[in-house]
């Protein structure tokens, strides 16, 4: 399993995790999500579906199956960082057709952001702020059924989906506990 994790520190700390039961669990996770329909037009993003302001108490069935799905991969992640255990403080979903984006932001109260890419048409990298050079880094580069950790205060964006194809992604916030 430690080859299905990279572990880098250029141009910031960040996991890439690869998952190994993507290709089993891609369908069923749409088909749970289009049972959900909050699209959002807002100044800082506008996005074809979504629930993160859902609320928290309101049973979402793909929660569930997609943290049974990751399983493996999470403990073996909190193996790599020296973890007891890895605590999942919010998670939802974002979908974004052509033209849909999400403004810089940062996740507060955890240490960690985690973006699991469900749909990744090409071009549709996360970008990230370098607050030294007041520009985005170079993209990240992560496959399509991947799991992308970074730090929770590094400001990050998804730029306008250039795809007539739609992104689909699966965003949960992090704390080890050590």
């Amino acid at each position: 399993m430690k080859n299905k994790i990279k572990i880098s520190h250029v141009p910031f700390f960040h996991v890439i995790v690869a998952v190994d039961d993507y290709p089993a669990m891609k369908k069923p996770l749409l088909k749970l999500m289009a049972n959900i329909n909050n699209p959002v037009d807002q100044s800082t993003q506008k996005l074809s579906n979504q629930d993160f302001f859902n609320p928290t108490e309101e049973s979402r069935e793909y929660i569930d199956f997609f943290i049974e799905s990751i399983r493996p991969e999470m403990i073996a992640l909190f193996n790599v960082l020296n973890a007891k255990d890895i605590l999942i403080k919010n998670i939802w979903f974002q979908q974004y057709k052509k033209g849909d984006s999400h403004s810089w932001h940062t996740h507060v109260d955890c240490m960690f952001s985690n973006i699991f890419y469900l749909e990744k048409p090409p071009g549709t990298d996360t970008e990230f702020f370098n607050y030294e050079t007041q520009q985005p880094y170079a993209p990240i580069k992560v496959d399509e059924g991947s799991l992308l950790v970074f730090p929770s205060y590094i400001s990050h964006r998804s730029k306008p989906n250039p795809s007539d194809k739609r992104k689909t992604i699966i965003s949960f916030n992090t704390n080890l506990l050590t």
